[in-house]
């Protein structure tokens, strides 16, 4: 088999990763083993152990691998019982930019990017894997605090340069 290259491809190898670490594995064989927890408990109480310890890290680069572990748990679970979290659907034929207070790299990746312009997202930060994918795909994102995610209107035009980091929302007539 060919090995794919590209950022989305590392990713998926990082997402892999973490699936084959015999601490994050065996942590989650002995919760269902010992513990006699479901199988979505034992990896829900896992990613949350492991979450907690990278949140706390000193460092941007590693706080910003707890999404990594979110994702990771959200394609188990979908493996598990089916998706758990239902598909973005998105309105109209036209252009569009999503705002999302959680997103995937597998939901970008199932995004359509020929309509996508732009994503403002709560609390990713630069060195996100959806950060890096965004990038690759020359998708302009920026991150806001969730509460003021929470404060965008729910349509209308907006401006997203994420170059800047910077949100415009309703701009007005040029």
């Amino acid at each position: 088999a060919r090995r794919q290259a590209g950022p989305g491809a590392a990713i998926l190898r990082a997402q892999a990763a973490i699936l084959a670490d015999p601490g994050f594995s065996g942590r989650i064989a002995a919760l269902i083993r010992r513990e006699k927890l479901a199988a979505g408990a034992a990896i829900a109480r896992t990613v949350a152990g492991h979450a907690a310890v990278l949140r706390r890290a000193p460092s941007a680069y590693l706080r910003e691998r707890a999404a990594d572990l979110q994702a990771v748990a959200s394609l188990l679970a979908g493996k598990l019982y089916g998706s758990s979290r239902p598909a973005l659907a998105v309105k109209g034929r036209g252009p569009f930019i999503l705002a999302a207070a959680a997103l995937t790299p597998a939901e970008l990746l199932r995004l359509d990017r020929r309509r996508l312009r732009g994503l403002v997202l709560a609390g990713a930060g630069a060195t996100s894997h959806l950060a890096i994918l965004a990038r690759s795909l020359a998708i302009p994102a920026v991150s806001l605090d969730p509460a003021r995610l929470a404060r965008l209107p729910a349509a209308g035009e907006a401006i997203v340069d994420g170059g800047r980091g910077l949100l415009v929302a309703s701009p007005g007539p040029a």
